[in-house]
């Protein structure tokens, strides 16, 4: 019997970014999901190039690019000229980008505590450690 694992996971997938939009733009978040996974690593450590937040969150330089565009249209980050090499340059959050990660922590906080609500603690235990170790597949295989 086919299970069809892809066909879920991608399904899964769609539905939780549909929701997670949702969710946010009630709450007046104006950063999608992937620009918040941006501000929380700057919020963690300020002051990153482009291709230290790429190899971070694993994704394309064009899709960093992307998104801090769109983040600095906001006013939640803004680029920082490197005195010693104008050619380089630097990401640094703003105080708009920090008030908006304080008010997404309380929307994820919810959405996590929702999730837990409705799936046994067990369950989100295995599916995560499932999630981790195929995630920990794919990155070796790409690297191939």
């Amino acid at each position: 019997m086919e299970q069809r694992l892809y066909y879920s996971l991608t399904k899964t997938q769609s539905k939780m970014q549909q929701y997670v939009k949702q969710i946010l733009g009630k709450r007046g978040i104006r950063a999608s999901a992937a620009q918040l996974g941006i501000l929380f690593l700057l919020k963690e450590k300020n002051n990153l190039s482009m291709s230290y937040i790429s190899n971070e969150l694993e994704l394309d330089n064009s899709a960093i690019t992307r998104s801090i565009d769109r983040l600095e249209k906001f006013g939640f980050v803004k680029r920082v000229i490197n005195n010693n090499d104008r050619r380089e340059f630097s990401i640094e959050i703003t105080e708009l980008g920090l008030h908006e990660i304080q008010i997404a922590q309380k929307v994820i906080k919810e959405m996590n505590n929702f999730i837990e609500s409705k799936i046994k603690k067990e369950r989100l235990v295995a599916f995560k450690e499932i999630l981790d170790e195929l995630n920990g597949i794919l990155r070796e295989e790409l690297q191939k």
